[in-house]
């Protein structure tokens, strides 16, 4: 008996790229937690400065200036990321749906088939090396390693959102998959 393949036409558009740098900057990388540690830092040292500042001349304008850093280096941290996501749709043209790439998965093989249609050439991904999938609201990450995901959108397949998440399941170890949808 020959099995189906499941083939997903990844249309990828500003708002879901958007959705996507934010969950794997933010939530898979963690990289919300520095900011914000530096953040606290200042202003705990601020709040000690007003605190001490009959004890010691200009503790208000350190205090203050200690505030400003404290909340500007983060801003301008956060304002470089989402010009950099920006920049990046701009490049990949993403105002408008394109057709990224197509991924292929079949119960035969021992791992995914990507095919590149601009480049015309295709990739092989072996399921043990596979790193993780992710299941958020509208699409799946497929990550091939901590750097790579491929999108693979809801509605984008020739089978239900909840058929593809079920093959995945059945392909990858349960540690490597993660359903967000709540």
């Amino acid at each position: 008996m020959k099995s189906e393949t499941i083939v997903i036409s990844s249309r990828i558009d500003d708002k879901l790229f958007r959705r996507f740098a934010f969950f794997d900057t933010i939530v898979l990388q963690k990289r919300l937690r520095s900011p914000l540690i530096f953040t606290g830092l200042m202003s705990t040292f601020a709040c000690i400065c007003y605190v001490f500042h009959n004890r010691a001349d200009q503790a208000i304008f350190m205090g203050n200036v200690l505030l400003i850093i404290g909340f500007a280096l983060p801003l301008v941290y956060f304002g470089t990321f989402f010009r950099s996501v920006q920049n990046e749709i701009t490049r990949m043209n993403l105002h408008t749906p394109q057709l990224v790439y197509k991924v292929y998965l079949d119960d035969e093989k021992d791992g995914i088939v990507v095919a590149d249609p601009k480049a015309s050439g295709t990739a092989f991904r072996s399921w043990n090396d596979m790193f993780g999938a992710y299941r958020v609201k509208g699409c799946i990450y497929l990550y091939v390693s901590p750097r790579q995901a491929f999108l693979l959108p809801d509605g984008q397949a020739n089978v239900s959102p909840d058929e593809l998440w079920a093959f995945l399941q059945k392909k990858l170890p349960q540690e490597k998959m993660k359903n967000r949808i709540r």
